[in-house]
């Protein structure tokens, strides 16, 4: 790989076997109150920055 942080990487804590829940609370048109859990979502972060600037080696001190 070029050193780009991926989130398939495998030292990414659910590719250690944790697992993430999301629990996303909500009402029904009804006013009944909701909750779903969400298992299985790899968290991430994207950022849009400049090619031209910011290369995978600037990505060292965000880790």
């Amino acid at each position: 790989t070029d050193g780009t942080p991926n989130i398939l990487d495998k030292s990414r804590p659910h590719a250690r076997g944790h697992n993430t829940v999301i629990r996303l609370y909500g009402v029904t048109d009804e006013g009944h109150s909701i909750m779903a859990h969400l298992h299985g979502y790899i968290p991430y972060f994207y950022a849009s920055l400049p090619s031209e600037t910011f290369t995978a080696a600037d990505c060292e001190r965000f880790k």
